[in-house]
């Protein structure tokens, strides 16, 4: 019986950047904290926390001479200004070069009064994040939807001077509607540039289809609060093939296996390869002794240099 695994998988670069910085973080010898989960995942947020980092969604809970880091998400101008203006050791910004491109759109649409569509979910905290950015002025606004039938309610102030964003871990089909359907309603409306796309998402949805054609089962491997993840599990789900999200070995004792052949393995942006490892391990013991790395299309080279300097 066979593994097959999704190439690419787990971390994308923006990750790998954001757990550089908590890494720099603990060199410098002083409390650390992590506004918010550094990244959706309980492996990494548990192995920061034995080391020392405390994780806050609020820094006026953070003593002062104390190092504070951003997480990958991204966070409100209110709250950076907040933090600027608190006697803190060092301020870190960890957030994904991918999102500030985003954070610098909607700053730019809100200071040119064009009013803006952002598609995602309100609670996730990349969103909260964008919604940060944005200045009312002349009358503008931003407007957050996350379903289609929520474009019937909106009401935009001027047509002819409007863009939209997203955020950047959402499933692509369900976001492709959603565009069509702004485009149909809103001519003139404005998309981001290719540059805002985040590569990570397209490649690991496009991926997954790729392994979705030889597996029996599919397992995702990442966290319930990762929407990346529940992004995959969503699409996966869509292919018609059996699937769960697994966020450690404990997951999979209660998914039966008997009568499958293969089963096809993909990770989250925020998994690292040591959770996707044990899983595979415990797939062995099942009976599924070989591992087969699906070959791809995409090579992925994005690095993002991770400075050493007080923001």
């Amino acid at each position: 019986m066979k593994i097959f695994l999704a190439n690419p998988r787990g971390f994308c670069a923006g990750v790998r950047r954001a757990i550089d910085y908590v890494n720099f973080a603990l060199d410098l010898r002083r409390p650390v904290y992590v506004k918010h989960e550094i990244v959706h995942n309980t492996h990494v947020v548990e192995d920061f926390r034995n080391r020392g980092v405390t994780f806050v969604e609020d820094i006026s809970d953070i003593p002062d001479r104390s190092v504070l880091v951003f997480s990958a998400h991204g966070v409100s101008k209110s709250i950076f200004l907040e933090a600027k203006n608190r006697d803190f050791s060092s301020v870190l910004d960890a957030t994904c070069p991918l999102v500030k491109k985003i954070h610098h759109r909607i700053h730019r649409a809100s200071r040119n009064s064009q009013d803006v569509i952002l598609i995602g979910d309100p609670k996730h905290p990349e969103v909260q994040g964008t919604l940060g950015q944005y200045e009312e002025n002349n009358g503008s606004e931003i407007h957050v939807i996350n379903s289609l039938h929520e474009i019937d309610r909106l009401k935009i102030r001027n047509t002819e001077n409007l863009i939209f964003s997203m955020q950047t871990t959402l499933w692509m089909d369900s976001t492709k509607k959603i565009v069509q359907k702004l485009f149909s309603k809103f001519p003139k409306i404005l998309g981001p540039s290719s540059e805002e796309i985040c590569y990570a998402t397209r490649n690991r949805q496009e991926a997954l289809r790729n392994l979705s054609e030889r597996s029996d089962i599919i397992l995702v491997v990442g966290s319930k609060n990762s929407s990346n993840s529940n992004s995959l599990l969503q699409l996966s789900n869509g292919l018609g093939v059996r699937s769960y999200l697994i966020d450690s070995v404990e997951d999979i004792e209660n998914i039966s296996f008997d009568q499958l052949s293969s089963v096809g393995l993909t990770a989250g942006a925020s998994t690292p390869s040591s959770a996707i490892s044990e899983i595979i391990k415990r797939l062995k013991v099942v009976g599924f002794d070989e591992v087969q790395e699906i070959p791809t299309s995409v090579e992925e080279r994005t690095i993002f240099r991770s400075p050493r300097f007080r923001v």
